[in-house]
């Protein structure tokens, strides 16, 4: 099209992590659709129940080490990473440790939870030991800005899922079967990561007493961080299930699904950005900071507003081709994500930057406050309006909280300047005004 997209993006990191996320979201994408039409509503929101008590734990470990991680390590040389990545394996070997202790003692205790929890007590703690090496992997190839070899290795994974989901579709199987079968593609892809040495898990040897205590002094705030992040997004699912039942968990997670899909701007550019703030931060540069903060923010911006508006007219049909017919009710639901989505080009990145100045405390608290206003409105709308559409409703207010939030909170310690962003807008609005003039 034009020399700037061809030359100036396809060249750039910010082109391979968009690519690879795109690729690989899209394979999610399709796994997600023939996991609903393959599923009753109820085995459904069972299966989401037991995933996102999944994802939410791993979050949770992995905020106590990932941020940090990329942090110290980017722009090290290997023989400075070391110590890093050993002292990081420990951790979360520890870590993979302590919850293996607690999920068998829940199991085992006569709690009357639901199915989808009983599931994650029993399986989780073998997915936590073989899921780290494919998590290490990826740690390594993000601050290597490597984002083909992260695809390359999550296909693995994500394919692998898809092989063992088309069987199910043409013969169904049970939950169990399901939650085996995605623990096995797990398995290949850390076994993968081993082989390949690119987990580095032979850093053990050379971790640190020192890092160790670095890497938690950072992580007790961006593992607080996670936790509230993930809460946004997950306390909706278990207080609907709670509330309303399994059904209404999956009518709910299909247009939740479908919004996450098009945040693959933001994660690819996350992925590519926590580095490059964090390098430029490590040198005490607060110029380049801010300059990074308003390229990135702007950019994202640029890219990911037009796909709001296209995917808000194609509603009905994008909720339809995802979870068939039984779900198009839910597409008043998705317009409503997709209005909320408006302000997290800015609340991501005003978190990336806090975190990349070190000052993880201040994003925790902005994650905090947005974690009490998505719950304490989701627990007042489902006691005396329980509907799906006003706990999406709840999803706007807890967004624009956020954004303002962050916002605040880096001009006043001045690190971003309203000048750069005003730049960068005007910047790249002249080149689309270049590409529609030819």
């Amino acid at each position: 099209m034009s020399k700037f997209l061809i030359n100036r993006f396809k060249n750039s990191t910010n082109f391979g992590a968009l690519l690879s996320n795109g690729l690989l979201a899209g394979m999610r994408l399709l796994n997600f659709t023939l996991l609903a039409r393959s599923t009753s509503k109820t085995d459904f929101g069972i299966w989401i129940i037991y995933l996102t008590t999944v994802n939410f734990v791993e979050m949770v470990r992995f905020g106590l080490l990932r941020t940090a991680y990329v942090k110290y390590t980017s722009g090290l040389e290997k023989v400075d990473r070391d110590p890093i990545e050993g002292s990081s394996w420990i951790l979360a070997i520890l870590f993979s440790g302590i919850v293996f202790l607690a999920c068998l003692l829940l199991f085992w205790l006569p709690l009357e939870v639901s199915e989808g929890f009983q599931y994650f007590f029993y399986y989780y703690p073998l997915y936590s030991l073989v899921i780290l090496p494919f998590h290490y992997a990826t740690f390594r190839f993000q601050t290597y800005r490597k984002f083909f070899h992260i695809f390359r290795i999550t296909l693995v994974q994500t394919g692998l899922w898809a092989i063992l989901l088309l069987y199910h579709y043409f013969q169904p199987q049970s939950i169990q079967w399901l939650i085996r079968a995605h623990l096995s593609a797990s398995f290949l892809s850390g076994l993968v990561a081993l082989l390949g040495g690119w987990s580095n898990v032979l850093a053990i040897k050379k971790a640190e007493f020192q890092w160790i205590k670095r890497l938690l002094g950072f992580g007790k705030f961006s593992i607080g961080t996670l936790i509230g992040s993930n809460l946004l997004k997950s306390a909706d699912t278990y207080l609907i299930n709670y509330f309303l039942g399994p059904a209404a968990t999956a009518l709910y997670n299909i247009p939740l699904r479908l919004t996450e899909m098009l945040e693959i701007p933001l994660r690819a550019l996350a992925q590519t950005a926590l580095p490059k703030i964090s390098k430029a931060a490590n040198q005490n540069s607060k110029t380049e900071v801010s300059q990074l903060f308003a390229q990135y923010t702007t950019f994202a911006s640029i890219i990911y507003f037009p796909m709001l508006l296209l995917a808000f007219l194609l509603a009905p049909w994008l909720v339809e081709f995802v979870g068939g017919a039984a779900y198009r009710e839910t597409y008043p639901i998705f317009r409503i994500f997709l209005v909320a989505a408006i302000f997290l080009p800015l609340d991501r990145f005003t978190g990336i930057t806090l975190d990349a100045v070190n000052l993880p405390q201040i994003n925790l608290k902005k994650v905090v406050l947005m974690a009490l206003c998505n719950v304490m409105g989701d627990v007042l709308i489902l006691l005396f309006l329980p509907q799906l559409n006003w706990v999406a409703v709840v999803t706007i207010n807890t967004l624009f909280i956020g954004m303002l939030y962050g916002i605040h909170q880096l001009r006043a310690l001045k690190i971003i300047d309203r000048q750069h962003l005003f730049h960068f807008w005007f910047k790249y609005s002249q080149r689309i005004k270049s590409l529609k003039n030819g």
